[in-house]
């Protein structure tokens, strides 16, 4: 029986396709793959990239060619067991299908879209869930367009290194997120029994995190705010911004609200006002209290005063708190390509939507409310990460503890 071999379309040029070749009595088929290669690295008597070259796009270029082999292999197999004539028509129809079927693609990004899209399509994460997702993965294209290809048992310690040099001239915590979304892309093809890699398992493979300088704006500081007078086109979104802060709710969520208040808004049997809406749309539902402050800022709208789109109104919050003196200096550290860099910003240059939330989080936290109780509110689903938005220096820490009773207790004689 024949055996399938594979050829170059153009080798006579720079880069050519790769064409599989395989003989039947009376036909043979010619069938592209969806791969190429710099003719240069083909071993014409091999008919396979060079092993001499040891690069990684070639090595995983092999592996894909050696896959296509089985595929034709079990094509045979197939005919043979259901006693059917092999010919072109059914080999190619039959690659084709196997190509169209994601489920069985060996490549780490083609899995990767997938998983991408099918998140998408349940409509239970969020947009900027997703927007990371799809950010990642675009971090793995480039990557393969550097290195070659990904095939599941290569995601392991070295990918990782690798993959952070590449990326050098990301910031720390970017590099991270993107490390977090390629292990939950693994983890699924484990469970969806495509590989059995489980290197990613092991404890060195994590990226490091870079712990940033957040800032928050306190009660005085938002009363400040809720006082202070801008120019008219800034008022509501100055309104906006700090009734933000003291719902806690995502920017996405407060928009919702701005729309139309009155599908959230609602008074129990004692008079209390609470606003009530499910975050992220298909997130768990939350009901938080309406205070004074936020109900005041509605009366005067007659609603929740419409909100802009996350861009502009990231603008509009910057204006308006370097309108109202908010210019005190807070450094950032982070690495760029691979060096650290110390910035001072000013306070108003670093406030924006996520302030908000920041903002409601510190303050009950300072309040002495429970951090259980605070995230039932933000919807945060661990307390490690509410209390990343934590955003008190060590001396408030300090003088917020100073009232706990250890810090109280006293000796007496008996």
């Amino acid at each position: 029986m024949a055996k399938p071999t594979f050829t170059l379309r153009t080798p006579k040029e720079e880069e050519s396709i790769i064409y599989l070749r395989y003989r039947f009595k009376a036909a043979t088929l010619t069938y592209p793959i969806d791969e190429k290669i710099e003719t240069r690295y083909w071993n014409k008597k091999l008919k396979r990239a060079d092993p001499a070259f040891q690069l990684p796009k070639l090595i995983h270029l092999n592996k894909r060619l050696d896959q296509i082999t089985k595929r034709v292999e079990a094509y045979l197999e197939e005919c043979k067991i259901k006693e059917l004539i092999p010919s072109k028509v059914g080999l190619k129809n039959y690659l084709d299908k196997k190509a169209k079927n994601k489920v069985e693609v060996h490549l780490f990004s083609a899995y990767f879209k997938q998983y991408n899209d099918l998140r998408k399509a349940s409509r239970k994460y969020s947009a900027s869930t997703i927007k990371i997702d799809n950010y990642s993965l675009n971090k793995v294209l480039e990557y393969e367009d550097e290195k070659g290809k990904l095939l599941f048992d290569d995601i392991d310690v070295n990918f990782l290194y690798s993959f952070m040099e590449l990326n050098s001239h990301l910031k720390k915590n970017t590099i991270s997120r993107i490390i977090s979304c390629i292990v939950s892309v693994i983890i699924q093809a484990v469970e969806d029994g495509l590989t059995e890699n489980k290197k990613f398992r092991s404890k060195h493979f994590t990226a490091p995190q870079e712990k940033i300088s957040n800032i928050y704006y306190n009660e005085i500081e938002l009363q400040e705010l809720y006082f202070c007078e801008p120019p008219s086109r800034l008022r509501k979104a100055k309104d906006a911004f700090v009734a933000g802060c003291y719902l806690g709710l995502r920017y996405t969520d407060l928009k919702r609200i701005s729309q139309d208040i009155n599908k959230y808004l609602y008074k129990d049997e004692d008079g209390d006002q609470f606003i009530s809406l499910r975050i992220c749309k298909r997130g768990p539902l939350v009901d938080i209290p309406v205070n004074t402050v936020v109900q005041d800022i509605i009366n005067k709208h007659n609603g929740f005063p419409k909100i802009p789109n996350n861009q502009n109104f990231n603008v509009n919050i910057k204006r308006i708190c370097k309108n109202a003196g908010f210019n005190s200096k807070h450094l950032r550290e982070h690495k760029v390509d691979g060096e650290i860099v110390r910035v001072w910003h000013e306070k108003w240059e670093i406030s924006g939507t996520h302030t908000m939330r920041r903002s409601f989080c510190t303050n009950a936290y300072l309040s002495g409310m429970p951090s259980l109780e605070i995230m039932k509110f933000s919807g945060h689903s661990s307390e490690s990460s509410f209390l990343r938005y934590i955003a008190i220096s060590s001396k408030e820490n300090a003088k917020r503890s100073a009232k706990n009773p250890f810090f109280n207790r006293k000796f007496e004689e008996e």
